[in-house]
């Protein structure tokens, strides 16, 4: 098992309870999830489970978009969000899911989501309310 202890602080903009343990493969460049992963919040532990090779090991999770802004990359809005004209402008490939019963409250002067010049966009179980 290989355990990493985090502070809150570490993980500031990052959804605690998607953090999982990820080996790198070199053939493919890519992380792929340690499926043996789990996270303890209550004590903040992130564990691998078994691990049975040598590899490049690092934790991840979600990138939390609780405030209107630019995204680009994959995140959760977690909170609800009141914002005058556009809230966030999506500038690169992105996916984007809000939890259950998240809103995102606006005027019509604008939009929840504003999507630039960019494809490989999905956005999901995210509510949107005009007013």
């Amino acid at each position: 098992d290989f355990n990493l202890t985090y502070s809150d602080t570490d993980i500031a903009n990052i959804v605690e309870n998607t953090i999982r343990v990820y080996r790198y493969n070199g053939t493919s460049a890519q992380w792929i999830l340690v499926p043996t992963s789990t996270v303890d919040t209550a004590n903040n532990v992130v564990r691998s489970g078994n691990i049975t090779s040598f590899s490049l090991f690092a934790p991840f999770g979600s990138v939390a978009f609780n405030q209107c802004g630019e995204i680009t990359g994959t995140g959760i809005i977690t909170q609800n969000i009141t914002s005058a004209g556009t809230c966030f402008n999506v500038t690169g490939p992105a996916e984007v899911t809000c939890e259950q019963g998240v809103e995102i409250h606006g005027d019509t002067t604008g939009s929840a989501f504003q999507i630039n010049n960019t494809r490989d966009v999905l956005i999901r179980d995210c509510l949107t309310i005009l007013s």
